[in-house]
């Protein structure tokens, strides 16, 4: 059987491979739109790639996103294949149900359950990666690397490091920023082209918006007596949040929307917390629902450019009820 192997993006990820590495000594990314991700946190970032793999069962591949720089001198990819290769995720691979040669990849793992580099620095005793003293407000390209080992009849060898492919590029934040906010999402069944069966991936991404002027809406029900007394039956609070974006391209937008439309969403926001103050239910579980429209602010000139704003609910207003109905 011969080995071959594919990948390709869901269709709305944040995280997309946008071509070939065509000069292995030189990268060349057109760095003026970029993403954020988060340098001070390992789980600040995950995203999803669709695999299709033939192969038998004297071979076995593992998939890796390693961080490279513009015109660094050496590629994740052509690490000699006696040195380990320093990576930041480690992709977990899985069979979809019913196929035979299609598989989802999920690049989540924890920075501390892996081999890996300490956060963006290479390796100085064996000079494995320059990344070109990666610092605050860098900007990186993941290359996806794939491993491939044969079975010799006694043991498992390393026989190749591949370039699947480079990711569009992302600008490293570091320390508290207004506009920046963590987002992570994901849906109870398949949607919106993501494999979210069994429950094992959530989607996460760190994007340039906020949530401020908080506000407490209510629901009650009352009667009045024969003497003119009124009796409160119940009444439920919720908690709205306006949802704030910096300037974005129309992509991003679209994305985000997309993001907010799933089942589970949660966003973790420094100004969040600065309202919630030491509130350790709001900080540690602030999941919303968006049940407004998302509204994207054009400027009346062609921009390419614009900020976004909605509202989002508390998911979990329970906590904020009063029945005296049984």
């Amino acid at each position: 059987m011969a080995f071959s192997s594919s990948v390709s993006n869901p269709l709305y990820s944040f995280t997309k491979i946008v071509g070939a590495i065509e000069d292995p000594t030189c990268l060349t990314v057109n760095f003026t739109k970029h993403l954020p991700i988060s340098y001070d946190s390992p789980l600040t970032h995950s995203f999803q790639l669709k695999l299709t793999e033939t192969t038998d069962e004297n071979t076995k591949t593992y998939y890796y996103a390693s961080p490279v720089k513009e015109c660094c001198t050496a590629l994740p990819s052509q690490v000699p294949l006696n040195k380990d290769m320093p990576y930041i995720y480690k992709a977990t691979k899985r069979l979809l149900d019913g196929e035979t040669d299609k598989y989802v990849l999920n690049f989540w793992e924890e920075i501390g359950n892996v081999k890996t580099y300490d956060t963006f620095n290479h390796d100085i005793e064996t000079d494995i990666l320059d990344l070109c003293q990666v610092a605050c407000n860098d900007v990186i390209s993941f290359e996806i690397v794939q491993e491939v080992e044969t079975f010799n009849g006694v043991s498992w060898d390393l026989v190749a490091r591949n370039s699947i492919g480079i990711t569009n590029s992302f600008q490293l934040y570091c320390g508290d920023d207004c506009y920046k906010s963590l987002i992570e999402y994901y849906c109870n069944e398949n949607s919106f082209d993501f494999i979210y069966e069994g429950g094992v991936f959530n989607n996460r991404q760190v994007l340039p918006l906020n949530l401020n002027r908080p506000q407490i809406t209510s629901e009650s029900s009352n009667y009045r007596k024969s003497n003119g007394e009124n009796i409160k039956l119940n009444e439920t609070l919720d908690e709205t949040w306006q949802l704030e974006t910096d300037w974005m391209a129309y992509t991003l937008h679209k994305l985000l929307k997309i993001a907010l439309s799933h089942d589970s969403v949660k966003i973790f926001s420094e100004l969040h917390k600065s309202f919630n103050g030491l509130a350790a239910l709001d900080n540690d579980n602030p999941s919303f629902i968006c049940e407004s429209e998302y509204t994207i602010e054009w400027n009346e000139f062609l921009t390419l450019e614009a900020k976004g704003k909605t509202e989002l609910k508390t998911r979990f207003p329970y906590y904020l009820s009063n029945n005296n109905c049984g």
